[in-house]
Protein backbone atom coordinates (compact mmCIF):
# COMPACT_ATOMS: atom_id res chain seq x y z
CA UNK A 1 0.00 0.00 0.00
CA UNK A 2 1.78 3.53 -1.24
CA UNK A 3 1.67 6.08 1.35
CA UNK A 4 0.33 9.35 0.83
CA UNK A 5 0.76 12.85 2.84
CA UNK A 6 -1.62 15.20 1.54
CA UNK A 7 -4.48 16.50 3.43
CA UNK A 8 -7.20 17.61 1.37
CA UNK A 9 -10.81 18.42 1.84
CA UNK A 10 -13.47 16.19 1.10
CA UNK A 11 -16.54 17.32 -1.08
CA UNK A 12 -19.79 17.93 0.67
CA UNK A 13 -20.40 13.80 0.01
CA UNK A 14 -17.47 13.12 2.66
CA UNK A 15 -17.09 9.85 0.23
CA UNK A 16 -15.56 11.06 -2.84
CA UNK A 17 -11.79 13.07 -1.58
CA UNK A 18 -11.32 15.92 -3.94
CA UNK A 19 -7.36 14.99 -4.40
CA UNK A 20 -6.22 13.00 -7.30
CA UNK A 21 -4.44 10.39 -5.62
CA UNK A 22 -4.57 6.70 -4.32
CA UNK A 23 -6.90 7.69 -1.09
CA UNK A 24 -10.01 5.91 -2.43
CA UNK A 25 -7.79 2.56 -2.78
CA UNK A 26 -6.82 3.15 1.07
CA UNK A 27 -10.22 3.57 1.96
CA UNK A 28 -11.44 0.68 0.16
CA UNK A 29 -8.69 -1.47 1.88
CA UNK A 30 -9.78 -0.13 5.15
CA UNK A 31 -13.02 -1.03 4.66
CA UNK A 32 -12.10 -4.68 3.68
CA UNK A 33 -9.77 -5.22 6.50
CA UNK A 34 -10.64 -7.30 9.73
CA UNK A 35 -7.88 -5.51 11.60
CA UNK A 36 -6.51 -2.37 10.92
CA UNK A 37 -2.93 -2.38 12.11
CA UNK A 38 -1.28 1.29 12.72
CA UNK A 39 1.86 1.82 13.79
CA UNK A 40 4.51 5.27 14.29
CA UNK A 41 7.07 6.33 16.29
CA UNK A 42 6.37 9.07 18.84
CA UNK A 43 8.08 12.74 18.09
CA UNK A 44 7.94 15.19 20.90
CA UNK A 45 5.00 13.83 22.19
CA UNK A 46 3.07 13.33 19.21
CA UNK A 47 2.61 10.36 16.33
CA UNK A 48 3.67 10.94 13.13
CA UNK A 49 2.49 13.46 10.51
CA UNK A 50 1.96 10.61 8.17
CA UNK A 51 -0.78 8.76 10.61
CA UNK A 52 -2.33 12.44 11.66
CA UNK A 53 -2.82 12.62 8.01
CA UNK A 54 -4.70 9.66 7.44
CA UNK A 55 -6.60 9.99 11.05
CA UNK A 56 -8.25 13.39 9.33
CA UNK A 57 -8.66 11.95 5.93
CA UNK A 58 -10.60 8.88 7.25
CA UNK A 59 -13.24 11.63 8.88
CA UNK A 60 -15.40 9.94 5.53
CA UNK A 61 -15.61 7.36 8.17
CA UNK A 62 -17.91 8.88 10.39
CA UNK A 63 -21.79 9.33 10.04
CA UNK A 64 -22.69 13.32 9.82
CA UNK A 65 -24.31 12.93 12.80
CA UNK A 66 -21.68 10.87 14.87
CA UNK A 67 -22.20 12.44 18.08
CA UNK A 68 -25.81 11.66 18.81
CA UNK A 69 -26.46 8.84 16.43
CA UNK A 70 -25.48 5.40 18.36
CA UNK A 71 -23.64 3.94 15.25
CA UNK A 72 -21.63 6.79 14.73
CA UNK A 73 -19.09 4.78 12.30
CA UNK A 74 -20.05 3.60 8.83
CA UNK A 75 -17.70 1.15 8.85
CA UNK A 76 -18.63 -1.94 9.71
CA UNK A 77 -19.60 -3.54 13.16
CA UNK A 78 -16.87 -5.05 14.93
CA UNK A 79 -13.73 -3.90 13.07
CA UNK A 80 -10.47 -3.93 15.06
CA UNK A 81 -7.91 -2.12 14.86
CA UNK A 82 -4.53 -2.13 16.74
CA UNK A 83 -2.05 1.21 17.69
CA UNK A 84 1.48 0.00 17.78
CA UNK A 85 3.77 3.41 19.54
CA UNK A 86 7.38 3.47 20.09
CA UNK A 87 9.42 6.15 21.63
CA UNK A 88 12.90 5.98 22.53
Amino acid sequence: MEAFYNIILYKADFFTPSAKDDLEKVLDAVRRADVLVMASPIYYGEVASQIKAFIDRTYSFLASDYVTNPHPSRLSPGKKMVFILTQG
